[in-house]
């Protein structure tokens, strides 16, 4: 089973069009969910490329009360949160350490916030599925809401996750679309938070959304190339 480095490195090998314009682009890998025992609910990113500039690494928290904190290692503006999640909580600007241990493991460290993540993926069929789909699949075809619709929900389904929203607008208005290249899901973790033990990996329990993301029940790991179109574009388009 390839790792998620080696897949996104892959990914930003295939030239693909630059974001709309107006827009941006994303290539990387991260958690699309990690909900916890505790309650606790976490979602990453590390983005190796990325229309904005350079790389980053940004962490979402949502405790228990349903509070989010957003953590970036680069200024919110040339990262991910005022796509994702404009205006959800804190925003925090912190070094964010990853580290891999082999291809089904991999850790994330933010001292500031005295949090600790690891997790361990599972084999799963679909990683190599998704990956030579996208190798073959014309870049006009991905931009078809009904593909992402099929993938979405098809995808949902064989993990357990409920469908996979794949496409749909962001609070402030702007369009997104994602395009997985690999999906892993994760079969263990460990989280500590100021010294206290999250739990063991649990299903998502109800509806929760990440600004205009819809949660997936499962933990899941995805490489993912992700666009984001404002409105104003679109009206221009």
């Amino acid at each position: 089973m390839s790792g998620p480095r080696l897949t996104v490195r892959r990914l930003a090998r295939r030239a693909g069009e630059g974001p709309p314009v107006g827009g941006a682009r994303f290539t990387g890998y991260g958690l699309l969910a990690l909900p916890l025992e505790s309650g606790d609910v976490f979602a990453f990113r590390s983005v190796s490329q990325s229309s904005l500039g350079l790389p980053f690494k940004c962490l979402w928290h949502r405790d228990p009360q349903g509070r989010w904190t957003t953590y970036c290692d680069v200024a919110p503006s040339r990262s991910l949160a005022p796509y994702i999640a404009p205006g959800l909580g804190e925003v925090r600007v912190t070094d964010i350490e990853l580290r891999h241990r082999g291809r089904r493991e991999l850790a994330i460290e933010i001292c500031a916030a005295r949090l600790q993540v690891a997790v361990r993926l599972a084999a799963n069929p679909l990683a190599r599925a998704l990956g030579a789909a996208t190798a073959v699949i014309p870049e006009s075809f991905w931009r078809l809401p009904g593909t992402l619709d099929a993938l979405g929900h098809a995808v949902g389904l064989a993990v357990g996750s409920g469908p996979l929203r794949l496409h749909g607008s962001s609070p402030d208005g702007s369009s997104y679309r994602i395009r997985p290249a690999a999906l892993w899901q994760v079969a263990a973790a460990v989280a500590v938070l100021d010294g206290r033990d999250l739990g063991p990996v649990v299903p998502l329990s109800g509806d929760a959304s990440l600004g205009g993301y819809r949660l997936p029940r499962r933990a899941l790991l995805a490489a993912v190339t992700e666009e984001f179109t404002p409105p104003l574009a679109r009206l221009a388009a």
